[in-house]
């Protein structure tokens, strides 16, 4: 876990740097701390490394979600916080026997996404809670693998391919 701090004040500042790995049902599973003096206009990036004592991984049939809480502060003070998703798992792309996850075999059935998701009339703009109701239905038609073709998924859309287990093909996205 990395997160950049500059310090914008006339002085120095003595700042607490806080990860928490979170689980699905709301429990942290561990978590780091690290305090740094940052003089006044200086930068620093704190990086910190953790584990998850026998992690619950994600899989396109069962995606298990975690998120990594940041949180920098001052004293007591809360500066700043960071929600970022985490899925914990392996995977393995063979020419010869195909997609790996977690050391199972899982058969890729997907889409080559268009930038406009074919929903007549709306062009791009899709609002995020029909991005989902896509994947939905996608996932309701057996669908665990996407190719963006010519675009870039959106930050909801990676985030809903996490939420419904969803193999991305990074590739394609920029």
């Amino acid at each position: 876990v990395t997160a950049e701090v500059q310090n914008e004040y006339g002085q120095d500042k003595e700042v607490t740097f806080e990860a928490k790995i979170i689980d699905a049902e709301g429990k942290i599973v561990t978590s780091t701390t690290a305090i740094k003096k940052i003089k006044s206009g200086d930068k620093f990036t704190f990086t910190t490394t953790t584990s998850v004592s026998n992690p619950k991984r994600w899989f396109t049939r069962n995606p298990y979600m975690y998120k990594v809480i940041t949180v920098i502060k001052e004293g007591k003070k809360v500066l700043d916080t960071y929600e970022s998703p985490l899925g914990i798992r392996s995977f393995d792309f063979n020419k010869d026997t195909g997609f790996w996850n977690n050391g199972e075999y899982a058969k890729l059935h997907g889409w080559g996404q268009k930038p406009t998701n074919e929903w007549a009339g709306l062009g791009a703009a899709l609002p995020d809670w029909l991005r989902d109701f896509t994947f939905k239905l996608m996932d309701e038609a057996g669908g665990n693998f996407i190719r963006w073709g010519h675009c870039a998924g959106s930050p909801a859309e990676i985030s809903m391919g996490d939420k419904y287990g969803f193999v991305t093909d990074r590739k394609s996205v920029v």
